[in-house]
């Protein structure tokens, strides 16, 4: 069961720094955590009319240097609310990301209301404690038995290796200059159209 995140008024409280060389620290156990990320973004998927599987993966700051996101661990949850501020929201227990799934942070989230668009960010902290927030992103459930119109695309052949290597895989043929750093072409069409929900068929990552 999800609840609601709860503010409380703070009195004023003291408190003293203490700075501890990196060196002393790892001694005596200190080592400080190194910086997350979520380079993969989110995913909202498996929408239904009152449910909806929230999900990311917790990564280092930046690629290697082969250009892939590298998994790391942590914690973190998922906000969500029914208006881009975010007011009145809930947020989904803090979950683990460890390497045995992934580094991969998912849930389900449920009770919610049929035909609505909900809003949602990653909050990432160590132990539970939120440190960095994510950026907002949308989702929408469906509406149920209700009828409503749906946009929806549906795309197969995602082959990563082709477009960044080439058909033989050798780093020749591939696509080169600002549509390798963006990525496949089709997705800016497909975003530019904002479809409801976006279903891929074939050569992706199957995150079940």
């Amino acid at each position: 069961m999800m609840q609601k995140i709860l503010t409380t008024s703070l009195k004023p409280v003291l408190l003293l720094a203490v700075w501890i060389p990196a060196s002393v620290a790892v001694v005596y156990g200190y080592e400080p955590s190194p910086p997350i990320a979520n380079l993969q973004g989110e995913m909202a998927g498996e929408a239904t009319d009152h449910s909806v599987i929230l999900q990311s993966r917790l990564t280092e700051l930046k690629l290697n240097k082969d250009g892939d996101a590298i998994g790391t661990a942590g914690t973190g949850c998922f906000q969500i609310a029914d208006n881009p501020q975010l007011k009145n929201s809930r947020h989904t227990p803090w979950l683990k990301a460890t390497a045995a799934h992934d580094f991969i942070l998912k849930t389900k989230v449920d009770e919610l209301n049929p035909g609505t668009h909900y809003y949602y960010r990653l909050l990432i902290g160590p132990a539970g404690q939120q440190s960095q927030v994510g950026p907002i992103r949308q989702f929408s459930t469906l509406a149920g038995e209700q009828s409503a119109p749906v946009r929806f695309a549906v795309v197969t052949g995602l082959n990563y290796a082709r477009f960044m290597q080439g058909p033989a895989d050798d780093g020749k043929g591939g696509v080169e200059g600002d549509d390798r750093r963006l990525g496949f072409p089709a997705f800016e069409a497909i975003r530019k159209l904002k479809p409801d929900f976006f279903i891929s068929t074939g050569d992706s990552v199957y995150y079940d």
